[in-house]
């Protein structure tokens, strides 16, 4: 998947970097794909972080997408928030 999102924006001329990591969110180990947009001159477009892992058997996943830090800030503050159930 993480390839697959690489060449989708790559084959739309787009410049990006990206890093991957993982996050506890309410005990539980969330995988996360960072990806960074630049436009034509080299300026930030977009940042997209791609939470996942498995639920009770179902894949979850949660995406964030912004352009600015106080944006970013309301995203996370409601995202890591989030409670599960855990069975």
């Amino acid at each position: 998947l993480k390839e697959m999102i690489y060449t989708t924006f790559e084959h739309q001329g787009l410049s990006l970097d990206t890093a991957s990591s993982t996050m506890v969110i309410d005990g539980l180990d969330f995988e996360v794909f960072h990806i960074t947009l630049y436009g034509p001159q080299g300026e930030v477009i977009l940042y997209q972080d791609m939470y996942s892992r498995y639920i009770n058997g179902f894949d979850f996943g949660v995406n964030l997408n912004y352009n600015n830090d106080r944006d970013k800030k309301d995203m996370m503050d409601a995202w890591l928030g989030s409670k599960f159930r855990k069975e």
